[in-house]
């Protein structure tokens, strides 16, 4: 062996991995720091009660830095199996399927009509679940 570098003594090598280790760990905590804030308000997104219109959820999904909006994320949700548009009115209506996953929910709506005063029925609005939310931050983002 034609090798000109001492070699470390057993104490010599135990101090140097010491080291190593502390600047690791110096590094995560460094890290763990940056992230805990992000964590913290992602958590209490995530664990909130109800859910949030399509809209709301594009807006939320572009604070989190995945730039999109509410036409491009209808037409994912679409693309997704999530939704589809009603062959009748053209509305968007939820899959059963992520009804039953728990990633999208329906808000009933209506209104009373201006003429005639009848409480009419509309197509129910389509929302999308905490957990639906988590959903599309770990498709988007790899984040959840």
């Amino acid at each position: 062996s034609y090798n000109t570098t001492p070699a470390l003594t057993g104490e010599e090598l135990f101090a140097h991995a010491v080291l190593e280790a502390r600047a690791m760990l110096a590094a995560k905590d460094e890290r763990i720091a940056e992230l805990e804030p992000k964590a913290e308000v992602a958590d209490k997104l995530l664990t909130a009660d109800g859910d949030l219109a399509v809209k709301d959820a594009a807006q939320a999904l572009t604070r989190a830095g995945i730039k999109t909006g509410g036409g491009r994320l209808f037409d994912y949700l679409e693309r997704r199996g999530w939704i589809y548009r009603a062959q009748g009115d053209g509305r968007w209506r939820v899959k059963q399927t992520a009804i039953e996953t728990g990633y999208m929910s329906v808000l009933p709506q209506s209104h009373y009509h201006p003429k005639t005063g009848v409480l009419v029925l509309d197509a129910p609005q389509p929302r999308v679940t905490p957990k639906g939310l988590q959903r599309l931050l770990a498709d988007y983002g790899g984040v959840a």
